[in-house]
């Protein structure tokens, strides 16, 4: 199962400091 928690995982957490980083930008 890690191999598709994983992939998800990662994906969530770059949304979400992406967005973390475009709020903290401006």
């Amino acid at each position: 199962w890690v191999f598709w928690v994983a992939p998800i995982l990662g994906a969530v957490l770059a949304g979400l400091v992406a967005r973390w980083l475009q709020e903290s930008d401006s």
